[in-house]
This record gives structure tokens, C-alpha cells and sequence, in this order.
């Protein structure tokens, strides 16, 4: 067998070295570019793309550097598959330009995603080969500006194994192209380092029908927003870090819903509102809300609230089996207001069994009264307050 033959072979088992030949199926990115962090990759990761559909693109160890946003296509025919080694780093130039100009189209938001899947040749196409495409492993580095990766068009997108840093925002599913909003993207096993702006967010699901599963979402004020409706999160845990004041913690959510999500075993960490549900049915499971450090907070913090801790008409949520609690340690440290649980309405369909607390004294169903804040007969807690609230 000659060397190049038995490259390609090796290549096609565990591509670690690259091997350019077309035969392989795989593109060797750091052939072509600099991985030295010096000078932009941008323009030449297009161009690969763009020459090679249904092609793998492998980046090896390295720094590849980019002044603009890279697209891949959602037309199956066009598709590529994008694999970056664990150490293999896209990152943010000095020269970024993190925001569009001009009049946005109805699926974009406002910010150029330094990867675009998906961006290109939007179709709504299962059912030829080629449609099934991922970005796999590596760190997204937006150095402290950028927003990292969009799922654009396409539907049954990857994205897995993905460490973000210094992102403005982490992922964004874009609304389907098939006029339902569907995108049907499964995201899993990431973790999310955002940029701790008043603006970041670590999941935008804005789609419909996507899974996100086993994700670690820490500098961030807004953890999750789920708008697209049905969409499915398991073991997703937002982190706000650092004090109060310096880190926008009165506008700090950790699970926004605006649509009907279904969550279970998720956990809001030391947010001001942990699971914020915005006149929307939602199915919450085996899920948390805890803070360690709230001392400093302007407003009430809530565990379970509705249009931010406002009281609105309706409550439609169903959650079953609740953990919420202060870190002992914290719990008697003074606050400008009270630390209030849960805030809820009398309305609706909404139920909520099961809680279990660590600081039972500081979970109530309330109403604003004269400036203060007391437990309210027939609240939506209080219905459940006897039976179901144990300690923790």
C-alpha cells in the first residue's frame, strides 16, 4: 500500500492528520490557513466551505482567527460538516464586527454569529442526504464581544461538544424556515462562558421543536430564553457569577419562557428570578432554583415568577417536585427587600406540588400592600402550602 493511500486510510478512521486528497472526504483546514492566531482565517474558511459540499472540514490544534462571521449552507446538496479538534480555537479579531447594518430579514437578530449555520442557502429540506449537519468540539473564543453560534436554516441541525468563551451571546436557533418555526436542532454537551454584559444571553432558542441537553451556562444575565415553543431542556444549569451591582443581578433571569418548554433537572443558580414564565403554559421536573450570594439586591428575588415577579392574569405553569434555598451561610444577610420565592397569580390553570425548601420562612405567594409584602389567602402556593411543602 503506498503513503499516501494509507493516510487517507488513517485519515478516514480518526482524522488527526488531514489529507487533502478528495477521495477522503475530509479537508485538512490548517493546510490552507494560518493557525497562529496572526492573521484572519475568514476569508479562506469560506472559500473551503463554498468549494467543497458534503465535505468534512477538520481543524486541527491551533488558533484560526476571523474578522467576520463564517456561513455554511442549509441546502443538503451544499451542506459541510464542521469538526474541530478539542484545542482547535475560532476566535473573535480586534476588527470584529459584532452587530448587522440595515434592515433586518424576519429570521435574523442583531448580531453577525461568528458561525452561521446554516446561514446560507436557507431550505427546508429532511429528506436528502446532506441535510443532518454539526459543528463538533473546539472553543469559540468571541473575546469578550461577540456573539458565537447561530443555527440559521436547515432543520435537524448538531451542535455538541462546543466550549464558548468571552461570548456576548452562546447559541441562538433561529425560527425554521418551513413557516412554522420549526428547526428541530439538537444542541448538547457545551459549556457557555459569556461576557457578563447587561445584554448577554447563553441559550436563545427562538426556534421551535429543539432539544438542548447537558449544558453549563456560567457570566451571564440571562441564561435561557425559550420562545419558539415546544422545546425540550434536560440538565441545563445557568450560573450568574460575581456580585450584584457590578453584573446586572436585578435584571438577571435564569430560564425566561415564552412559549411552551418542557424542563427537567434544570437549575437556576443565583439569578434574581429563576424560572420566569411570561403568560405561558410550561412543564417544569426535578428542577432548582438556589442562590449563594443575594445579598445586594435591589429587588425581590423569586424562585418561580410570572412576567418578571409582576403579578399578571394567568398562571399556566406545571411543576412537580421543586428545590429552592438560600446557602445557609447567606440567609440572614440583610436585604434592601425581602427575599420572596415565589410569585405567582390567581389565575389559570398552573400547579405547582411538591417543594421542597431549605428556608421555609422565606417562600410566600404575595401581594403588594401598602409598600408591604404579605402571604395571600387562595394563592396559587398557599393551595399547596400544607401538603406539599416539606424541609430541605
Amino acid at each position: 500500500m503506498s503513503k499516501l493511500k494509507f493516510l487517507c486510510l488513517l485519515t478516514l478512521v480518526a482524522p488527526l492528520i488531514g489529507c487533502n486528497n478528495k477521495s477522503s472526504g475530509i479537508i485538512d483546514v490548517a493546510s490552507y490557513v494560518d493557525t497562529s492566531g496572526h492573521s484572519d482565517c475568514s476569508d479562506k474558511i469560506q472559500e473551503l466551505i463554498n468549494n467543497n459540499p458534503n465535505r468534512t472540514l477538520y481543524f486541527r490544534d491551533g488558533t484560526y482567527l476571523l474578522d467576520h462571521q463564517i456561513l455554511t449552507p442549509g441546502d443538503p446538496t451544499k451542506s459541510v460538516d464542521l469538526q474541530l479538534s478539542n484545542y482547535a480555537i475560532l476566535k473573535a479579531s480586534d476588527n470584529y464586527q459584532v452587530k448587522r447594518g440595515g434592515v433586518l430579514e424576519k429570521w435574523q437578530d442583531e448580531y453577525l454569529y461568528m458561525v452561521s449555520l446554516g446561514g446560507l442557502d436557507r431550505i427546508n429540506e429532511v429528506t436528502i442526504p446532506g441535510s443532518v449537519y454539526s459543528l463538533t468540539g473546539g472553543i469559540i473564543d468571541g473575546s469578550g464581544k461577540a456573539a458565537g453560534i447561530e443555527i440559521a436554516g436547515g432543520r435537524e441541525t448538531r451542535v455538541q461538544n462546543v466550549s464558548m468563551k468571552g461570548v456576548e451571546i452562546g447559541l441562538r436557533i433561529a425560527p425554521g424556515v418551513n413557516g412554522g418555526g420549526s428547526s428541530d436542532a439538537d444542541i448538547q454537551d457545551m459549556s457557555i462562558i459569556c461576557n457578563d454584559s447587561a445584554t448577554s444571553y447563553g441559550l436563545k432558542l427562538e426556534g421551535s421543536d429543539n432539544s438542548a441537553t447537558n449544558i453549563r451556562i456560567g457570566h451571564v444575565t440571562h441564561g435561557v430564553l425559550s420562545s419558539g415553543g415546544t422545546n425540550i431542556l434536560k440538565n441545563v444549569h445557568p450560573l450568574h457569577n460575581g456580585d450584584c451591582k457590578k453584573y446586572n443581578y436585578d435584571e438577571s433571569v435564569g430560564f425566561e419562557i415564552s412559549s411552551f418548554t418542557e424542563l427537567s433537572n434544570c437549575y437556576s443558580d443565583n439569578f434574581r428570578i429563576g424560572y420566569q414564565f411570561n403568560n405561558t403554559s410550561a412543564f417544569l421536573t426535578d428542577c432548582i432554583a438556589w442562590w449563594f450570594g443575594p445579598a445586594g439586591a435591589q429587588g425581590d428575588e423569586y424562585a418561580i415568577s410570572s412576567i418578571g415577579g409582576e403579578l399578571s392574569k394567568e398562571f399556566n405553569a406545571t411543576i412537580n417536585n421543586f428545590v429552592v434555598g438560600v446557602k445557609e451561610i447567606d440567609k440572614d444577610v440583610p436585604r434592601i427587600n425581602p427575599q420572596i420565592m415565589i410569585g405567582a397569580p390567581t389565575g389559570g390553570d398552573g400547579t405547582i406540588h411538591n417543594i421542597r425548601a431549605r428556608n421555609r420562612e422565606l417562600i410566600h405567594d404575595i401581594k403588594k400592600d401598602g409598600g408591604t409584602y404579605i402571604p395571600r389567602e387562595n394563592y396559587i402556593l398557599a393551595k399547596y402550602y400544607e401538603e406539599n411543602i416539606g424541609s430541605y
